[in-house]
């Protein structure tokens, strides 16, 4: 098994990171694909008071209906070394491995929204 892999299998964040998410407001947007996760987020980021997640992925960038996802808007773009540096330096809430791409949440992201009394808002798709 790849290191990357293995890291991803076996991580954890560190104490901070789990205080930090403990300390954080978040909404959690649940739902099969459809289910209207993606409206009700961007109502919600009309207002001040929230502020997106924007995860860590080492996939490129791909079109969703004939744009180009964003640097910083739709994911933070990594390679596997700098991920690999993260899973090694816990700068990761939670890290998954999805058909040979990196998916993670970065701890500096939810600090920075602590730090503004934002709340934090991702998505998630339920899969099955």
């Amino acid at each position: 098994m790849p290191k990357i892999e293995e890291l991803i299998k076996e991580y954890q964040p560190s104490e901070e990171a789990r205080q930090l998410v403990i300390q954080t407001k978040i909404v959690l947007l649940v739902g099969i694909s459809g289910a209207g996760k993606d409206t009700a987020k961007q109502r919600l980021m009309q207002s001040p008071e929230f502020a997106d997640i924007v995860s860590y992925t080492t996939r490129l960038p791909r079109q969703n209906k004939g744009i180009w996802e964003r640097e910083g808007v739709d994911y933070h773009y990594i390679d596997e070394t700098t991920a690999t540096k993260m899973l090694e330096n816990h700068a990761f809430v939670e890290a998954k491995f999805v058909h040979g791409t990196v998916y993670g949440t970065g701890v500096k992201q939810i600090q920075d929204i602590h730090d503004a009394d934002r709340v934090a808002v991702t998505d998630i798709d339920v899969q099955g």
